[in-house]
């Protein structure tokens, strides 16, 4: 039996407004011709609109669990902002934590399946952040719902982030500056830019993917580029729905934090969580890793708290041991880098420039290796499938992309997507690409634009094989 499966929702009449859809850019463009450039005093009337209309357009059971959820929440705001009780508090909290594992975990206490509310892993922490300032005083709660239902609610980063604080977003939301036209074009060039990166390169090199893993026989050198490609696929797919959900909400006014820095140019993973998911990893950071004392504590307790960390990081991506598992290891590797770096600190070496060049390309490479053996846990979910498929990677076979039915043209695309996607890595590390590009005379601009629509339409309609409304985080 499916709780919510009788979905509450409308017929057929208002289609789901995936993020990578006609549908969405243009009801986007619509909010903000709505909201935006006149800054009009019902501008927060408008965007708590476009969060209803967002979420009914997938169901009327998802409206309802957030507004159960943000409720709840916010009547607990209104006591905390005169009783400042902190058992209170940890109930609320307690209330929110319990409500998202018993959705991700429920089927180990029963038979019945409960349908998951569409994005709660990601509003759950939001109000979470909420309730926390509250209470330490960062923010200032009103008894009038509105402003935080638009923080709650704020339809862009719902689905799947990026997790923004309310400061910030509580500031902007009423701010009542001239129309900025060079900020709005910005924003809406990355929300473009997100969907291009989503259909043009994450969906093409997933087909690819999906082929490998799908095919028999392979092994070697043939299994472990699945694997690489696998890694450039979840990094593709999370950073083109944050690019997304970030130009859109540039559009309305509201600057989220960039989510994502060129990850896997990081050196060891305490680096790579400073440049993924950078919305996730600073929130464990202030609401996990910190209260439990952070690295202000003994050497085995700095540890332990670095192993919850990651073990809470992996509860919230997923429902099964093998997320658990995933966090283990990212925080067991991190604790042996933190021993390791401890020891060298001691260790005086004067290291010639050049080799060190040589010493960082070595380590981006290795920490790409640990990063991709970790992400295979989130492809095979059966890790009876992992560990058969793992003697297979020490099989000695000679690279052939015709063993998963791949051509010599589509190989060529492929390796140019990927050149691209470091390239761009790499300057993206370094500049900020969109002021860079605004900058460039008209011509080359324009020629820019033209270019990505081709590719666009050409990719866009590459096969029926094509899910451009699925990210993979939208279902963590």
């Amino acid at each position: 039996m499916y709780f919510g499966a009788f979905y509450l929702g409308l017929p057929d009449t208002l289609p789901a407004l995936n993020m990578t859809t006609w549908y969405f850019v243009a009801f986007v463009l619509i909010i903000f011709a709505l909201s935006r450039p006149f800054k009009s005093f019902f501008r927060p009337y408008v965007l708590l609109l476009a969060d209803i209309i967002f979420l009914i357009s997938f169901s009327l059971y998802d409206l309802l669990a957030i507004v159960i959820i943000a409720t709840f929440a916010f009547i607990v705001a209104s006591i905390l902002k005169t009783h400042k009780n902190k058992y209170l508090l940890y109930m609320a909290i307690g209330a929110i934590v319990l409500t998202l594992l018993f959705y991700k975990y429920h089927r180990f206490i029963t038979s019945e399946v409960f349908i998951m509310p569409l994005g709660l892993s990601f509003y759950s922490f939001k109000i979470m952040a909420y309730l926390f300032d509250l209470y330490r005083g960062k923010i200032e709660h009103s008894y009038n719902p509105l402003d935080y239902y638009n923080y709650v609610l704020f339809f862009p980063t719902l689905t799947a982030g990026p997790i923004n604080r309310p400061q910030q977003f509580l500031k902007e939301l009423h701010q009542r500056e001239p129309f900025d036209y060079k900020d709005s074009k910005n924003g809406g060039f990355q929300m473009c830019l997100g969907i291009f990166e989503k259909i043009v390169f994450c969906d093409f090199i997933g087909l690819w993917v999906n082929a490998i893993f799908m095919s028999e026989g392979l092994g070697g050198v043939n299994l472990l580029f699945g694997f690489c490609l696998y890694s450039f696929q979840i990094y593709l797919d999370f950073d083109s729905v944050s690019n997304i959900a970030i130009g859109a909400a540039r559009l309305f006014g509201f600057h989220l934090e960039r989510n994502f820095r060129s990850p896997y140019l990081a050196k060891n993973l305490k680096e790579f969580w400073r440049r993924w998911h950078i919305s996730l990893s600073s929130w464990l950071r202030d609401y996990v890793y910190i209260p439990l004392g952070g690295s202000r504590c003994a050497k085995w307790r700095h540890y332990l708290n670095i192993m919850i960390t990651f073990i809470v990081s992996g509860a919230w991506h997923g429902s099964t041991k093998n997320y658990l598992i995933w966090g283990f290891g990212h925080g067991a590797i991190q604790i042996i880098e933190n021993i390791f770096a401890d020891a060298l600190r001691k260790v005086k070496v004067d290291i010639p420039k050049y080799f060190r060049y040589i010493l960082d390309f070595l380590k981006v490479s290795f920490n790409f290796l640990i990063v991709t053996v970790l992400w295979s846990i989130f492809r095979f979910t059966d890790m009876r499938l992992l560990f058969k498929i793992v003697p297979d990677l020490f099989t000695k076979q000679a690279f052939d992309y015709s063993l998963y039915g791949m051509v010599e043209n589509e190989f060529v695309w492929l390796i140019l997507i990927l050149i691209a996607v470091i390239i761009l890595d790499i300057l993206r590390d370094r500049f900020d690409l969109l002021e860079k590009y605004a900058k460039l005379p008209f011509v080359f601009r324009w020629l820019g634009y033209v270019l990505i629509v081709v590719v666009f339409v050409i990719f866009g309609v590459y096969g029926a094989d094509f899910a451009a409304s699925d990210f993979i985080y939208q279902f963590f």
